[in-house]
C-alpha cells in the first residue's frame, strides 16, 4: 500500500535515560539523512522527525 493512502502520525511518551535518547536521536538522524531521493518521476513525500524531552 502506498504511502499517501495511510499517512503516518505516531506520538510516544516514553522514559529515557539520556544514553537511550541520544541514541535514538542518531538512529533517526541517520534514517533521514541516508535517505536517497527517488527519480524525477517519482512521488514527493514529506517528513517530520521530532525527538524533545517534556518538562514537568
Amino acid at each position: 500500500m502506498a504511502a499517501e493512502d495511510e499517512p503516518l502520525l505516531l506520538l510516544r511518551h516514553v522514559r529515557l535515560t539520556s544514553e537511550q535518547a541520544e541514541q535514538l536521536r542518531t538512529i533517526l538522524e541517520t534514517a533521514v539523512e541516508n535517505l536517497q531521493p527517488a527519480s524525477e518521476g517519482d512521488d514527493r513525500y514529506g517528513m517530520l522527525v521530532s525527538l524533545y524531552r517534556q518538562r514537568n
